[in-house]
């Protein structure tokens, strides 16, 4: 018999949460041959989802028997007073109605920073998929909270009861939803996912080179902070003065500018490829900075950054990407994801506040990193051969628990 699975929360536009869906699927796949897995693509996406062998699903033209869906579901909507405002919801669980159950790989979706919707829609899927009609609902690794919205507490008794697991990539995570729990035997502590991203790829190793290449992957929300406080556009001239302050300090370096946001060209929406290509108008040493401009997918986007020798981030999977490849990173970070991570790396005196961008400091970190880089890079692998093993238990886990059904 053949197991269905729907896999929420990824997409093919962020190349972090794309990484999350492909690795989910490939190590699925690895365990399980009688499975079907589906996604609801973004309409900027249709038709790219088979190269994964992942069927592709459309809730929009949907309406027979939705009545009575709507119906089984009433009291539960009515009562938290979003009875109208989920419709898109509804119609995606009636068509995955007979599926067995979901895979969640939304990475940062629940939580203050994303208000109460995620969690409005989450409750209606844990109100079909759930123990009780023998369907399973996995949050795989990801981060939550903090939780101080009051408008979350009356979704979290189905959270905690429904889910089959509620995975936490981080320890803050972690200490945010047992905060809440009643039963923590569903919440587990597992690394993120894109640490078995590469497990698969033949990544050529970097050449031997007197040069030395620092990948600079830009993130929206930094920008969004620091224009914020001073204003329109500032962020680019900060990021170009830390770039040409390095590049003027060191003949033999490079920069790589890399995008891991990428809307297709069409769409004309403000990405990371056009934060990349704003920075580079503002740099003056253009001759040494190196940026490929197109519509590129996660694999890509891991070999830009596998052939950095240093990565200064601001995108928490392309901090991954490094990391996963055994390359030292100096990140910029906006939330807690960001300490949790590097603290597990015992790399935490690398995080530069926002407030120094602008002001020459990342050249001293890349000083540092220049020195000690074969003890880094050693540290960092050890680090890795343990997630890859506490992600295989994971894997297994899920598994056995969807076999177990």
């Amino acid at each position: 018999m053949t197991t269905k699975i729907l896999i929420r929360g990824g997409n093919l536009i962020n190349k972090g949460a794309e990484a999350m869906l492909v690795t989910t699927i490939n190590q699925i796949k690895k365990r399980k041959k009688n499975v079907k897995l589906y996604v609801f693509p973004l309409d900027v996406e249709r038709g790219r989802y088979s190269e994964y062998g992942v069927n592709e699903l459309n809730y929009k033209n949907t309406k027979a028997s939705i009545l009575k869906y709507f119906i089984y579901n009433f009291f539960s909507l009515f009562h938290k007073f979003i009875l109208f405002k989920k419709i898109d919801v509804i119609n995606q669980i009636h068509i995955c109605r007979n599926f067995d159950g979901v895979l969640d790989v939304s990475g940062f979706n629940y939580g203050d920073h994303w208000g109460s919707s995620s969690f409005q829609g989450l409750d209606i899927w844990l109100n079909h998929f759930n123990d009780r009609n023998n369907k399973f609902y996995i949050l795989m690794p990801q981060a939550f909270g903090p939780f101080n919205n009051k408008d979350f507490k009356p979704y979290f008794s189905n959270f905690f009861i429904n889910s089959t697991f509620i995975f936490a990539r981080d320890k803050q995570s972690f200490k945010y939803l047992e905060k809440f729990s009643n039963n923590s035997e569903k919440i587990n502590l597992f690394p993120d996912i894109v640490f078995s991203f590469n497990d698969d790829l033949k990544l050529k190793p970097k050449k031997n080179s007197n040069n030395i290449i620092i990948g600079f992957a830009p993130n929206t929300h930094v920008k969004t902070k620091i224009d914020n406080k001073f204003y329109s556009g500032k962020y680019f001239e900060f990021a170009a003065l830390e770039i040409d302050n390095i590049l003027d300090l060191n003949s033999n370096i490079k920069i790589r500018l890399i995008s891991t946001e990428t809307y297709p060209k069409q769409l004309n929406i403000k990405d990371d490829s056009f934060i990349c290509k704003q920075i580079l108008k503002k740099v003056k040493n253009k001759n040494k900075v190196i940026f490929d401009d197109y519509y590129s997918n996660s694999y890509e986007v891991l070999k830009q950054v596998n052939e950095c020798d240093i990565l200064i981030g601001s995108r928490y999977h392309s901090i991954i990407f490094a990391l996963s490849s055994n390359i030292p990173v100096i990140v910029v970070g906006w939330s807690h994801k960001y300490d949790e991570l590097m603290s597990d790396f015992s790399l935490k005196k690398f995080i530069i506040d926002i407030d120094l961008i602008g002001t020459g400091v990342l050249n001293n970190f890349v000083e540092i990193i220049k020195k000690n880089e074969i003890a880094l890079k050693n540290s960092i692998s050890e680090v890795n051969r343990e997630n890859k093993k506490h992600n295989d238990s994971m894997f297994d886990m899920v598994v056995n628990k969807i076999n177990s059904l």
